[in-house]
């Protein structure tokens, strides 16, 4: 397997810990950005809607977050991603 500064060659021919870490990678960085969000959602006015800006990011946010969430909860009780070559194999 070739790095090519974009990633491999083939994705077939990748080992198990190679799919690991682009799992892992995947995943941190989804975790930091549903931080992110978290930290602009606690930081949210709460004000009467006829207040609030009509372009505020929170409902987006809010769902957003949601949806990450679910996944994360689904793919948590489910094992879903675990490609074998980590703690969890």
């Amino acid at each position: 397997m070739r790095w090519t500064g974009h990633g491999t060659e083939s994705a077939e021919s990748e080992s198990a810990e190679v799919r690991a870490l682009r799992f892992a990678t995947a995943t941190a960085t989804a975790a930091a950005a549903a931080a992110a969000m978290v930290r602009q959602l606690l930081t949210d006015a709460v004000l009467p809607g006829e207040l609030l800006p009509a372009d505020r990011p929170a409902p987006t946010l809010r769902a957003t977050y949601t949806g990450y969430r679910s996944e994360l909860t689904e793919a948590v009780r489910t094992g879903h991603g675990n490609t074998g070559a980590g703690p969890c194999a």
